[in-house]
């Protein structure tokens, strides 16, 4: 084992910022004390250039900080009765929210509204990017640090929201800032677990895997277990892409086997079990995993993820041929796709729908569904293979009787525009 760097050894470290990287990368009691030197010999500098040299120490600048986080957190408390548009207007007005600690607080809370409003997301991390200009009286490191997670945070909502070139593009700048500061591998591992989802869900699924397997390893060594488990779900994911379904299963059965039994990361990976096991043919198994995924999910309110588990498993009984249980299911989820405004899975869950009533022998409804789909996406402006989808259904509406095959050959269509929209650069 390499042996730990020496203060002196630390301070020349921050003075030539070259040799030394890979050691701070793999050694977190290292890194943590070179980020302390970092901060200290920073202060000195901007303390000697207002010749307060003597008036510096890295406790004083905790301190201030800690008060700048403790009276954003009291007006912050408000944030929550602001809906919509206003968030940006109210956020504009908030000047105790533009301190260092206050676009922390700000930070804090746009990762924690990520799962459920990534619009919100973004607008608060926004805010934390155009209020740096006023963090004034901290060292350059703690700036540059806090504008690196600003960017990862924009980013991530970015991500969420299907704008992959922006969140690329924030990507980038939240890992010049880290490089500026030479942090070590752990804050670049954040930007290539990020990196490494948008890159999977652009099927560019090597680079995919190999940035998840390296900030897998990464946050493994700094003993960051949660974030190392998710680097993993994404692993899986690529596995399972490359229809490598017995790998991507173990896979995530040892990732399950690992989560706390009620946390959000268990439900991801029981949903991630339930659609592997619908590509091996195991219905049973997928309606099993998902039915142990939704409860999870509804528990910690995140609704788009119990949005698309009911579509799972009512397509899943579907494709079983379990009307009874499927039809409610793809109701439900269709419903709920439709009032979180995601448009080409409600579209689908409205085509297996539909498929459900034919084989229910209602094809007066089945019609309706159809007719109501091709309406709400004649306001929508679609890739060119959507509108071809839709122009196919248009044609099959004129024929009797409707079938369940034109419904399929329909569905896979547009489940393929859907992937297009979402993989290709905007």
């Amino acid at each position: 084992m390499t042996p730990h760097l020496t203060d002196d050894e630390l301070i020349e470290l921050f003075e030539s910022r070259a040799s030394g990287r890979a050691h701070l990368g793999t050694c977190p009691s290292c890194h943590d004390r070179w980020a302390e030197f970092s901060l200290l010999i920073e202060g000195f500098r901007d303390a000697a250039n207002r010749r307060e040299r003597d008036t510096f120490d890295l406790g004083a600048v905790q301190r201030v900080l800690e008060d700048e986080k403790e009276r954003a957190q009291g007006v912050f408390e408000q944030h929550d009765t602001v809906a919509g548009d206003d968030v940006a207007t109210w956020l504009r007005a908030q000047d105790k929210l533009r301190t260092l600690g206050g676009a922390r607080v700000v930070l804090e809370r746009a990762h924690a509204d990520l799962e459920v409003d990534p619009q919100r997301a973004l607008l608060l991390a926004d805010f934390a990017l155009e209020s740096a200009e006023t963090w004034t009286g901290h060292p350059r490191t703690m700036v540059l640090l806090t504008r690196g997670g600003a960017h990862l945070e924009r980013a991530n909502a970015l991500r969420a929201l299907g704008q992959f070139d922006d969140a690329l593009d924030a990507l980038a700048s939240a890992e010049c800032a880290f490089n500026a500061i030479l942090t070590g591998a752990f804050d670049l591992a954040r930007v290539w677990q990020v990196r490494a989802m948008i890159l999977c869900a652009r099927a560019q699924y090597d680079d995919a895997g190999r940035l998840a397997h390296k900030a897998r390893e990464t946050f493994a060594e700094f003993g960051d277990d949660e974030r190392a488990q998710n680097c993993g779900l994404i692993e899986a994911a690529v596995l399972l892409e490359r229809g490598r379904t017995t790998e991507a299963r173990a896979l995530y059965e040892e990732l399950l086997a690992g989560a706390e039994s009620e946390s959000v990361f268990a439900a991801r990976v029981l949903n991630n079990l339930g659609t592997t096991a619908r590509k091996m043919g195991d219905t049973l198994a997928a309606v099993h995993y998902h039915a142990r995924a939704l409860p999870l999910f509804a528990s910690h309110g995140l609704l788009t993820e119990v949005a698309r588990n009911r579509f799972a498993q009512g397509s899943a009984w579907l494709r079983a041929g379990n009307l009874p249980e499927a039809v409610p299911l793809l109701d439900a989820a269709r419903t709920e796709l439709l009032g979180l405004g995601m448009r080409f899975e409600a579209g689908i869950a409205t085509l297996d729908l539909a498929e459900a009533c034919l084989a229910q022998d209602q094809p007066r409804v089945a019609r309706e569904l159809c007719t109501g789909l091709i309406t709400y996406f004649q306001q929508e402006a679609l890739p060119h293979k959507a509108q071809l989808a839709l122009a196919y259904l248009t044609e099959a509406m004129t024929q009797e009787p409707l079938q369940r095959e034109t419904l399929m050959s329909v569905r896979g269509r547009l489940e393929a525009a859907f992937s297009e929209s979402m993989a290709a650069p905007a």
